[in-house]
């Protein structure tokens, strides 16, 4: 791999290490627009994977998806705990 593949990997795991360990999180602060790069890079790397057979390529596209399975379930989790303490969703 080449220098830039290597700071392009560091790089992408110091977002997600933010993203995922900052404090502040509130489900207003979710925004969809964050998961479409990472679904893209994710299909990008398969269909490297495909064309060229190296195994890296499905193994960083079986990786974001992994991550990206990860923020759409606490997504989802942190949206359902809102909504149950009426912190959304709710008639004024």
């Amino acid at each position: 791999m080449g220098i830039g593949t290597n700071l392009h990997l560091v790089f992408t795991s110091y977002v997600m290490n933010a993203r995922i360990n900052y404090d502040h999180f509130d489900i207003k602060h979710m925004n969809p627009a964050w998961f479409i790069p990472m679904a893209a890079i994710s299909i990008a790397s398969m269909l490297m994977y495909q064309k060229t057979q190296n195994i890296i390529f499905s193994s960083i596209g079986i990786v974001l998806l992994t991550i990206l399975t990860l923020f759409i379930s606490m997504l989802i989790i942190k949206t359902s705990k809102a909504i149950m303490d009426k912190e959304i969703c709710v008639a004024e």
